[in-house]
């Protein structure tokens, strides 16, 4: 399934050809809404980061703001290279970070390598405190948004769920298609759709759980430790 596809069929269901114009406008609301993971399903409230959007990256800098590529949803971790090995930094909220770290920090090791991280989302930027002393390799895991689709493009979601984006798109033209009688079951169709791939992935993730030991770098570093043994599972 391409875009062009999608478009296609999405066309197909409304068999409206004023409505042409806005069907590209209402596939992208339909994957933006998925992607955000915000959803009521069965009466309930439920947030979902889909593992499709899990990304990745590694960063060198010696700045204390991290430029971060566009389309961020959702920090999953920060880790720092120290000594060939990578640890994780602690989340803190950015009044907190500057709070506990007010100032640029001296040199030496511990005091002047970064500790805590905090998410800008507004930039799209991850301020690391304290002042980096040096250049360090940052180790960025994290959801992002895909991209906007061209005609040809296919994706995840056009691969494996495409009919929530077809359902989610004819139910976006509701207002233009008043009293149509099949919007009661394009909206049960894309809730049913929502369940199954929510319920998919909470069983993924259930099955790749592990327990977890947090590695915390200060604590690490403050009792001379020059490695770690145990592996930080994410």
């Amino acid at each position: 399934m391409t875009y062009a596809n999608l478009l296609a069929e999405i066309a197909l269901y409304l068999n409206r050809t004023d409505l042409s114009d806005r069907i590209v406008h209402w596939a992208d609301l339909a994957k933006r809404d998925v992607e955000r993971g915000q959803f009521i399903l069965d009466g309930k409230s439920v947030s979902v980061n889909w593992s499709c959007m899990k990304k990745r990256q590694t960063t060198s800098s010696d700045e204390a703001y991290i430029t971060m590529p566009s389309l961020i949803k959702e920090i999953r971790w920060v880790k720092i290279l120290y000594e060939t090995k990578y640890y994780d930094l602690v989340q803190q909220d950015p009044q907190a970070a500057l709070t506990i770290y007010p100032h640029v920090s001296g040199t030496g090791i511990p005091e002047a390598m970064p500790k805590i991280y905090s998410f800008l989302d507004e930039q799209s930027e991850i301020l690391v405190r304290p002042t980096p002393d040096q250049s360090y390799t940052y180790d960025i895991g994290f959801y992002a948004y895909s991209a906007e689709m061209t005609v040809t493009d296919t994706n995840w979601w056009l691969t494996n769920a495409w009919e929530l984006l077809l359902y989610g798109a004819l139910i976006k033209a509701e207002p233009y298609i008043f009293n149509d009688p099949r919007m009661a079951t394009w909206k049960a169709l894309y809730e049913e759709g929502l369940m199954k791939l929510a319920k998919a992935e909470k069983s993924a993730t259930d099955a790749g759980k592990s327990m977890v030991v947090q590695a915390y770098l200060p604590a690490q570093l403050r009792h001379g430790a020059r490695s770690f043994d145990i592996e930080v599972l994410e």
